[in-house]
């Protein structure tokens, strides 16, 4: 049986997707997402990233709250090999932005916050290269999206900037860290306000199947 076929109890989601974790007024509107898991974590389908922002500000206990979500992730060793920089002061974002490629800038600048997440490239007990810093960071920065989503805020994770800009502006050692994404935070905007060909393309995006990515492990039959 192929890995992504449901059972018939299963498949009665497709006609009942799971209800939103928060208040409607506060979200995207729920989409054609679904799953055929019942038992899967709604926040899995209703998370995305859109490019709409509100231009409200967070307040400093939101801001802080997803970074704490950040602090918890998992890590090899336990290194946590994650940094984040971080501003919501104008002109201080005027400069980060400027580290974008002008297609994200053009949707970025109206959001309250921009985020840097860098990724420390050693161990911290000794000066050997830490190859799972990467995959650890990148844990962090989806605690950091999921809380977001569970406190109604929306996040988009960019890789389009300039790197040695970056580490100009934040004084970072690109030595020793790793810039791995600028990250927009966050209310839910009025996609109206964007221009005519991002608006077009503001909606969660879809999957591949499960059998695209999933690969049951078989003995081989000189192994039995």
């Amino acid at each position: 049986m192929s890995i992504d076929t449901p059972s018939k109890e299963t498949s009665q989601l497709l006609l009942n997707p799971p209800p939103l974790l928060a208040p409607p007024s506060r979200m995207y509107s729920n989409t054609m997402r679904k799953s055929l898991y019942h038992k899967l974590m709604p926040a899995c389908l209703q998370r995305w990233s859109p490019r709409a922002f509100s231009a409200e500000g967070l307040a400093e206990e939101e801001v802080k709250t997803l970074f704490e979500a950040a602090r918890w992730a998992p890590s090899f060793f336990n290194e946590q090999p994650w940094r984040f920089v971080y501003t919501q002061e104008q002109k201080a974002k005027e400069h980060l932005l400027g580290a974008m490629s002008q297609s994200n800038r053009v949707w970025a600048a109206r959001a309250p916050l921009v985020a840097i997440a860098f990724s420390h490239m050693f161990y911290n007990h000794e000066a050997t290269p830490n190859r799972w810093a990467a995959f650890d960071t990148g844990a962090a920065w989806m605690s950091f999206a999921y809380q977001a989503h569970h406190m109604g805020l929306v996040t988009h994770a960019v890789a389009g900037f300039d790197e040695e800009m970056v580490y100009q502006l934040t004084g970072v050692n690109p030595d020793e860290y790793v810039a791995m994404a600028m990250i927009v935070v966050g209310r839910p905007g009025d996609p109206n306000a964007l221009p005519p060909k991002l608006r077009e393309r503001e909606h969660p995006s879809d999957r591949v199947q499960l059998a695209e990515i999933v690969y049951e492990f078989q003995l081989p039959d000189d192994l039995e």
